[in-house]
């Protein structure tokens, strides 16, 4: 391992690197970095690094935790950051801002695109979806279900019943700005379907390419319409 007050060059080691008080070079490292201030420099390690100000950019393979980060975060598994002047990518990213975009499974960006949807369409008659990230790159999560009259026939001395139809799926989008106040969205979503039981256990997905107009009506609220294409499979 290395360590050192403040460094200026490179450090290398096969274990971690430390830099107390920050540095202006490279780290590299086997199992992980550690700088104590801010720095001009790049991070790159196995295991993960760590920044206590602001980084020029972090490469792990497990997280990247710092400040301000000049270029990009990108690892394996996490990345914490506080405005992001390049990318995020990894399989969480967390951030105050992100200048371009965040991908990931999971992206949750302060003072980026978080929106919650409630709507109806032809397939559930009530959908819930929330979306996070930012207006480049968002990732969808889709609730759905209606209520709909039994196709089996009652028995004897029974009535017509009704039954739950719900979906839960995950989604991509992006939002094209087209004004001041309105957006058009594009996005992808695959939905697993349920029908007439809790949980469906065999292969029942609704894949689906939207296409929706987003016009703002206030400072925290938009009404949103467009058309669906459908694929059951």
């Amino acid at each position: 391992f290395n360590f050192a007050g403040k460094a200026y060059a490179i450090q290398g080691a096969g274990a971690f690197n430390v830099a107390v008080n920050g540095f202006n070079g490279v780290q590299g490292a086997g199992l992980f970095n550690y700088c104590g201030g801010a720095t001009s420099g790049i991070q790159g390690a196995g295991g993960f690094n760590i920044s206590r100000g602001k980084v020029k950019s972090q490469f792990a393979g497990g997280f990247n935790l710092a400040g301000d980060v000049e270029n990009n975060q990108i690892s394996g598994m996490l990345n914490v950051g506080k405005k992001v002047e390049g990318y995020q990518i990894g399989l969480i990213n967390i951030a105050d801002t992100v200048s371009k975009a965040s991908f990931g499974l999971i992206n949750i960006i302060r003072k980026g695109y978080n929106r919650v949807e409630i709507g109806a369409s032809e397939t559930f008659s009530g959908n819930f979806a929330l979306k996070l990230g930012v207006k480049s790159f968002y990732n969808i999560f889709y609730l759905g279900g209606q209520w709909k009259n039994d196709p089996m026939p009652p028995g004897p001395g029974e009535s017509a019943g009704k039954v739950l139809n719900w979906g839960l799926g995950y989604g991509l989008g992006t939002a094209i700005p087209l004004g001041a106040r309105s957006l058009l969205n594009v996005e992808a979503l695959s939905i697993h379907v349920n029908e007439r039981e809790i949980w469906t256990p065999d292969l029942h997905q609704l894949n689906q390419l939207r296409l929706t107009w987003d016009v703002r009506i206030g400072s925290r609220a938009s009404i949103y319409l467009g058309p669906t294409a459908n694929y059951l499979l």
